[in-house]
């Protein structure tokens, strides 16, 4: 099973530009930027990121960090085994989580024991 560290997720989160649908209303012969080349979505990662459990500050993240987009350049696919490294307040957890669960397996690589309890 391919191991995936999010670290560079995480990185490079702000590197993908969102894509809007006004945004392709204009020509259909125009060239888009490498950046914005189409990435298959997975269905059950569309169906996590709109997920009615997640927080409303994290889902106002979503337009700046773009989840599904992101994770689906990187290659994260439902079968895997992910490490979140230092997982934070859970932005990408409670959309992992729910995503590989019965299919795959979220690690959450916490360096501090008194929040690896919790």
């Amino acid at each position: 099973m391919r191991l995936v560290a999010l670290s560079f997720a995480l990185a490079a989160a702000l590197a993908v530009p969102p894509v809007s649908a006004s945004h392709h209303a204009g020509s259909a012969s125009a060239a888009k930027p490498a950046a914005e080349a189409a990435v298959a979505i997975d269905p059950g990662l569309a169906a996590a990121v709109a997920g009615e459990w997640r927080s409303p500050a994290n889902v106002a993240r979503d337009p700046h960090r773009n989840p599904a987009a992101t994770l689906s350049f990187f290659g994260v696919q439902p079968g895997m085994t992910v490490v979140e490294v230092s997982p934070g307040g859970g932005w990408y957890t409670e959309i992992l989580a729910p995503w590989l669960r019965g299919q795959g397996r979220l690690v959450a690589a916490v360096n501090d024991p008194a929040r690896a309890r919790q």
